[in-house]
């Protein structure tokens, strides 16, 4: 695994991104599957690592690394995310009679590309450069910890949006994230 760059002017970001006026649209659990199919799609595209995240009702956390080229930094990474998942969500809000495998398969929601503009995140993100591997590891106990704060469960292996259980239970079903070498 390759260890996380701190001190060469490429950093990896802590994202936080939350949705249009705190709307709970990540209550919703083929919103989360959507989200993380996006996430999942655009790391192969984009070519960024994705180290850790949640999914919370109404906001985003990550960890994100563009790739070392810099072709694509942050903000278009989150750009994209928000509004290929935002075109998604409200798609699937169209239509509400479509199944659950559907949600979960991009090819099938492609057409939403074509979609209006929809306001499901807010225009903004808030960005932090981490710059040390103590600090890497703070935010993402914090990332782990979010659902516990909110008291959403009791233990963070019991939430589903989460890449807890990447880590630390090494299962990989929903997304797989890239595990440095720390």
């Amino acid at each position: 695994m390759e260890k996380p760059h701190f001190d060469d002017g490429h950093y990896i970001y802590f994202v936080t991104s939350k949705t249009f006026k705190n709307y709970p649209y990540f209550k919703e659990e083929k919103n989360c599957y959507i989200l993380l199919n996006v996430i999942n799609e655009l790391k192969k595209e984009l070519d960024f690592k994705l180290f850790g995240y949640v999914i919370m009702p109404d906001h985003l956390h990550c960890l994100i690394e563009p790739a070392l080229d810099k072709k694509f930094n942050i903000s278009y990474i989150m750009m994209r995310i928000k509004g290929w998942s935002a075109r998604l969500i409200k798609l699937a809000e169209a239509e509400p009679s479509a199944k659950r495998e559907d949600n979960n398969n991009l090819a099938c929601l492609g057409e939403a590309s074509a979609s209006p503009s929809v306001q499901v995140w807010q225009k903004s993100f808030h960005q932090i450069q981490i710059y040390s591997e103590k600090f890497f590891n703070q935010k993402l106990n914090y990332i782990h910890e979010n659902p516990l704060k909110s008291q959403l469960v009791k233990d963070p292996a019991d939430y589903p949006w989460s890449s807890y259980r990447n880590i630390y239970l090494d299962n990989n079903l929903l997304i797989e994230i890239d595990r440095p070498a720390l």
